[in-house]
């Protein structure tokens, strides 16, 4: 599953069935002149929660808007994109350890039980694709 890490204020967060569908979005991002898109990856066979929230924006480029909805869960693998200019994206991928969400997990109790993740496979998932990225560096 891909979706937006964080929705464009007062919208839904939008969901990525197909190669396609990713594509649309990022050249729509670029044609708005965004300059970073944030995404969620989660792995079904990785188990895990990942949590829809409605969170509350004060922010004049907003335009008006007073939420936007966000995405987390502790064994989300999140793709930053960054774009610098025409034909060219930096990419990072970021992702928790198991050890990280433990330590964390009191603070955020709505993120459910780290233990609820498949580490290993969250691990080799977030391997395979920087190595991809790697290819395009």
């Amino acid at each position: 599953m891909v979706m937006e890490a964080y929705a464009v204020p007062g919208c839904e967060l939008m969901q990525f069935d197909d190669q396609p569908a990713l594509e649309q979005f990022i050249a729509a991002e670029l044609a708005a002149g965004r300059p970073t898109a944030n995404l969620a990856l989660h792995y079904p066979e990785t188990g895990g929660l990942a949590v829809q929230e409605r969170i509350d924006v004060n922010n004049p480029a907003a335009n008006g808007a007073t939420w936007r909805y966000t995405l987390s869960g502790w064994g989300l693998i999140q793709l930053q994109l960054e774009f610098r200019q025409p034909g060219l994206v930096g990419c990072r991928i970021a992702v928790n350890s198991a050890e990280r969400a433990r330590a964390w997990a009191k603070t955020y109790p709505r993120l459910g039980e780290p233990d609820l993740w498949d580490w290993p496979a969250i691990e080799k998932h977030a391997r395979r694709l920087i190595r991809v990225l790697r290819k395009y560096a």
